[in-house]
């Protein structure tokens, strides 16, 4: 034992310990200054080929508009649709315009609801560029709206479609009155889905009318709404027409004017209609029905809306 603690200690026989590294012995990695200038040449060359390729899918649903086969217009007019829908191509548009206007318009003659369905979405991606084409779609589209030996989805989708471009591209509102008051002729019409489509449409436009005229629609429509509210009952129409009065309720109220008194009439079958309890509607249905108008009753009364209850509030 006494042997052993005699010999002399090597430090160069024992394990030395492990010294930890610090930050800065670690050396910085190199920046791939390269790679990224070539990744954002690379990102920038698939945005121009996807940009290129976005373009011709265009021009290619936009040609077959015009083909004769029902089919490979039908296709087209979807293939546009889904384009138009999921991508902004205003440049492009705009310098086509001519031609992609001119194909729809040739389409209204033999898939009108096709054709409805791609008028909004080109007014929107041409913008004010798409104000002068406005009258000559009224021309095309109107007259279909009014003809009665039209199917009566055709007529509503056109009619929704017609109601938007209007919005959007219509003289104001000389225009939207006009639209007005063929939207108020089909508000009563048997056909739930054309009736739908007027109220959602004279909802849209009473909004560039101005307060005073909103005031008047609603005074000389009272009795429609009522009627409305009374005896339909698809849940759709109803709220369609609810949201027509609230829209104009609100903007008479902005120039201060109190509404009929015949509207506590209409606010007492808001209320009905909020609760009502009916097992031949679908239960999700009744809900929208009973959440939307127990909403609409309550801003008009609590926005003090009609005359009497402006003082109780």
């Amino acid at each position: 034992f006494f042997f052993f603690l005699s010999l002399p200690l090597s430090t160069s026989s024992l394990p030395m310990p492990r010294r930890r590294k610090s930050v800065a012995d670690v050396p910085d990695d190199p920046v791939p200054e390269e790679s990224d200038a070539a990744d954002t040449a690379g990102g920038a060359e698939r945005e121009e080929t996807d940009t290129f390729e976005m373009e011709g899918s265009i021009v290619t649903a936009t040609d077959q508009l015009e083909e004769k086969r029902a089919s490979t217009r039908a296709a087209g007019a979807q293939a546009l649709v889904n384009l138009l829908q999921t991508h902004v191509a205003t440049d492009f548009l705009q310098q086509r315009a001519e031609t992609t206007i001119t194909a729809v318009r040739k389409l209204v003659r033999t898939e009108p609801t096709a054709a409805a369905a791609l008028y909004p979405l080109v007014f929107a991606q041409l913008g004010e560029q798409g104000d002068a084409y406005y009258n000559d779609t009224k021309k095309i589209l109107l007259p279909i709206v009014c003809d009665a030996t039209k199917n009566p989805t055709s007529r509503a989708k056109v009619l929704r479609s017609l109601g938007t471009v209007c919005f959007m591209a219509g003289d104001g509102q000389a225009d939207a009155v006009e639209l007005l008051e063929v939207c108020e002729k089909l508000l009563s019409s048997e056909q739930a889905e054309l009736a739908e489509a007027a109220f959602g449409s004279w909802t849209l436009l009473i909004t560039l009318t101005g307060q005073p005229c909103a005031k008047s629609h609603v005074e000389s429509l009272s009795p429609v709404f009522q009627h409305v509210l009374e005896t339909r009952p698809e849940v759709a129409l109803t709220i369609e027409a609810g949201r027509a009065l609230v829209t104009a309720c609100e903007l008479a109220e902005l120039c201060g004017e109190a509404l009929p008194a015949e509207l506590h009439v209409v606010l007492d079958l808001m209320q009905a209609l909020a609760t009502e309890s009916n097992k031949g509607k679908a239960k999700e249905s009744l809900k929208a029905q009973h959440v939307f108008f127990r909403s609409a009753r309550d801003m008009l009364e609590v926005g003090k809306l009609t005359g009497e209850r402006r003082n109780e509030v």
